[in-house]
């Protein structure tokens, strides 16, 4: 794993148990197509808890 993915995974934090172990989920269907397109946030989910939530897309 890269640093910069690290670095990304530990600026986010799960809004159901602060946990810092996040990773990016896969878009799944139109509505996080839309998401993605139209208002820049991607899914990401908790490796801890499993709590799947929308989060600000960042750019490499």
């Amino acid at each position: 794993m890269s640093g910069q993915n690290e670095d990304q995974r530990a600026s986010r934090e799960c809004p159901r148990c602060d946990s810092h172990a996040i990773a990016r989920s896969r878009i799944r269907g139109g509505f996080d197509a839309t998401l993605k397109r139209i208002l820049g946030l991607r899914p990401y989910r908790c490796l801890d808890c499993w709590h799947r939530f929308v989060g600000v897309a960042r750019h490499a």
